[in-house]
């Protein structure tokens, strides 16, 4: 066969595809998209946080925050001995300080003994938040302020 033949058919496989490597990386960018889903499932939820004020010892448990998404705000709320406390209302003011921005207020609903939750789309954008958590009982207020990266 000659050289010029040769080439030909080598020319020829190359353009169907035969013989030669996919170009569009084959299971690379499956496997990093799979990898990236993987990291993105493991942040899971943010962790709970307690503060500690005169009254009260506030837990605040901000969910899966996700800039855009619906997240449960849950508040736990115990005396300074530790025990389920009752309140009038809680309160969470949602702000982003370096941006001056503040989403409106959320009213806590009451579920279940010294828990209150609510359920929506709070945070509107990715960064670090302030999440400002407001008790009433017996004609005072109680604040707590929570930070909260938001992915």
């Amino acid at each position: 066969m000659s050289y010029y033949l040769h080439m030909r058919r080598q020319h020829s496989k190359r353009r169907a595809g035969v013989g030669e490597r996919p170009r569009t990386g084959g299971l690379k960018p499956a496997i990093g998209m799979l990898v990236c889903l993987l990291i993105l499932g493991a942040c899971g939820s943010a962790p709970a946080q307690t503060a500690t004020t005169d009254r009260f010892l506030i837990t605040f448990d901000p969910g899966r925050p996700l800039a855009g998404a619906n997240t449960t705000f849950t508040v736990t709320l115990a005396d300074r001995n530790g025990t389920p406390a009752n309140a009038d209302a809680v309160i969470v003011a949602p702000l982003m300080r370096p941006m001056s921005h503040a989403e409106p207020e959320v009213a806590l609903q009451p579920a279940g003994t010294g828990r209150w939750q609510a359920a929506g789309q709070f945070l509107t954008m990715s960064g670090g938040w302030e999440l400002v958590v407001r008790v009433s009982a017996a004609g005072q207020d109680d604040e707590a302020t929570f930070a909260v990266a938001v992915p």
